[in-house]
Formats: structure tokens, C-alpha cells, sequence
């Protein structure tokens, strides 16, 4: 999509593409760095969902100059590498030791299955003539739905303790 928008060479393509992942380094730094402060890591993890649907939302919106779409990109790369962090912290909370281990594996084992599924949704959507701005809409909707899910987990109150 990238190379298409830009009508630029493989080079460009890749250097471009690479804002997505630099911005969604500093995601992780911000979202740890945050969560931790706070200790919620649950909105931190439904709000970074949301987010993230929404940006790619907004890279779908067609008529947009090639620096807009990148903009929306690269925030999209921030939102979507915000969230993991705190997600991978929300077993242990909210699930017994040997219940948090069992749930890490299944969510793997889930992940696993959408990592091929989702390639081969894009694919099969592209084949029967979607474009890649319906796609985009596809992904942005898992997203929200992921921060529905999210957000109806319920966590364990905790005591605070004194230092």
C-alpha cells in the first residue's frame, strides 16, 4: 500500500515503512512507562485498541495526499505497538498463577491461528475485488472489537502496599 501511494522505488518503500515500526517503538516505551506510573494496564490496553482502529480508520479515508496517509500510518504504528505491553500483564491479573499460564497459551495459540487466518482473509477479500481501503476498515473493526473484548475483562481489586 505503501508503494502504491508513494509511486516510489523499493527503497523508499522500505524507509517509509520504517516510520511505522520507529513510531511504534516509541509506543511501547510511552505505554510502559505510563502503565506502570498508573497501574491500569486494562484501558491502557482497550484505549490502544480503540486507537489503533480509529487511526487506520483514518488512513482509509480516500483523496488524502501521500504525507497525510503517513501521518495516519505512523500514528497507527504508535497505537498499535501501545497496547501489547499492557495486554501481556492482564492474565496475571486477573487469572490464578497456573490459570494465567494456561490463558498465555491459549492466547498464542489463538494468535498463531489469526497470524495465518488474517493473511489469508486479506487475500481472499482482495480476490473478490475489495480494495485496500475496505480492507483497512476489515482490520480497523478486529481492532475495536478487541478493545470491547478488553474492556470487559474485570480485574481483581488489589491492596496497596506501603513502601
Amino acid at each position: 500500500m505503501v508503494k502504491s501511494l508513494s509511486g516510489g522505488t523499493d527503497r523508499a518503500t522500505l524507509l517509509f515503512s520504517g516510520l511505522f515500526y520507529a513510531c511504534g517503538l516509541a509506543g511501547v516505551f510511552v505505554s510502559g512507562q505510563s502503565s506502570d506510573r498508573t497501574g491500569d494496564r486494562k484501558w491502557h490496553c482497550a484505549g490502544g485498541q480503540a486507537a489503533t482502529a480509529l487511526l487506520l480508520a483514518g488512513s482509509a479515508i480516500s483523496g488524502q495526499p501521500f504525507a497525510v496517509v503517513m501521518m495516519w500510518l505512523c500514528l497507527t504504528g504508535f497505537a498499535a505497538y501501545f497496547w501489547p505491553s499492557p495486554f501481556w500483564a492482564l492474565p496475571t491479573l486477573t487469572l490464578t498463577a497456573s490459570a494465567a499460564a494456561v490463558s498465555i497459551g491459549f492466547i498464542n495459540m489463538c494468535a498463531n491461528l489469526a497470524g495465518w487466518r488474517g493473511n489469508y482473509q486479506m487475500g481472499w477479500l482482495r480476490s473478490h475485488g475489495y480494495s485496500e481501503r475496505e480492507c483497512l476498515l476489515f482490520l480497523a473493526s478486529c481492532y475495536l472489537l478487541g478493545s470491547l473484548f478488553t474492556g470487559l475483562v474485570r480485574i481483581r481489586p488489589t491492596t496497596l502496599r506501603q513502601a
